[in-house]
């Protein structure tokens, strides 16, 4: 997996940003109790999500939209269906759900196949727009 960072692009998350930090760096102790709960709430949801893994299913047609995707964005082998597969059942685990759904395939997508692509040096667009482009295309039918 892999994911794009981006400095954020509005004054509003800038500065959002930059107290967090000098919050962080002063050890505000209200800032980190905050950040502390949001923590164990994530960390709980993870750990029931884990547990569930294995009893997430993926349908025939799940497995059709994981192949067409990757052959619509050119991606060699089979290493990105299996890769886009173990992706989505995480997450459909982490959303409590039974199955893998094209929404869990969705929200997957740019963080395992965007490292995937060849390499276009015309292409002024980077990965994750590609792949966020054929992801609409392919798993919108």
């Amino acid at each position: 997996l892999s994911v794009e960072v981006k400095s954020p692009d509005t004054l509003s998350e800038r500065i959002e940003v930059i107290k967090r930090r000098t919050q962080f760096d002063n050890k505000d102790q209200e800032f980190l109790e905050f950040w502390n709960k949001q923590d164990l709430k994530i960390r709980r949801k993870i750990l029931r999500a884990r547990k569930k893994l294995d009893e997430i299913n993926s349908s025939e047609q799940i497995l059709e939209k994981c192949a067409a995707l990757c052959m619509a964005l050119g991606a060699d082998g089979l290493r990105g269906e299996l890769t886009l597969l173990r992706a989505a059942k995480a997450q459909a685990a982490l959303e409590n759900k039974n199955s893998i759904e094209t929404e869990q395939l969705r929200k997957v997508a740019t963080i395992c196949m965007g490292h995937r692509l060849r390499k276009d040096p015309l292409d002024e667009v980077g990965s994750t727009v590609r792949v966020e482009k054929k992801v609409e295309e392919t798993l919108s039918k």
